[in-house]
């Protein structure tokens, strides 16, 4: 189930994305985003502690520890995030071909002791903003 207020992403991925393999459900990690702009290359966290809720195959199938062996490959990791996290992540995907949101994976310990899940980075967050016309629902 999915807290209210929380929205589920879908991050696009391959096997080099998930360090071989190794993103699983329940494990926490970190988004990077990476984007060039006026011959400048804009790098950093994007948003911390994200809880994988799945991480399935090209087919939608749940890709298990268990199940690597049958050479499934990832596609798509789900995750939940905020509403507001939710628009700031699909409009980093419309503003160029470009923006690259990179999966972190981070250590046993990471994903024992995972802090809120944030923004990280506020020039990257105003840099979207700056590049994507907003139309708020009332």
């Amino acid at each position: 189930n999915i807290e209210d207020g929380f929205t589920i992403f879908s991050l696009k991925v391959d096997v080099d994305s998930t360090y071989a393999n190794q993103i699983r459900a329940g494990q926490y990690i970190d988004l990077y985003m990476a984007v060039e702009s006026d011959d400048m290359l804009l790098f950093g966290k994007l948003i911390e502690s994200i809880r994988v809720l799945a991480v399935k195959d090209k087919h939608g199938q749940n890709i298990l520890k268990t199940s690597m062996a049958s050479g499934l490959e990832p596609a798509e990791l789900q995750f939940a995030v905020e509403e507001s996290m939710f628009l700031l992540l699909m409009q980093s995907q419309f503003i160029s071909s470009e923006v690259m949101l990179i999966p972190v994976l981070r250590n046993e310990n990471y994903t024992l002791n995972q802090g809120e899940t944030l923004v990280s980075s506020t020039q990257l967050q105003q840099f979207i903003k700056n590049e994507v016309f907003d139309v708020s629902v009332y």
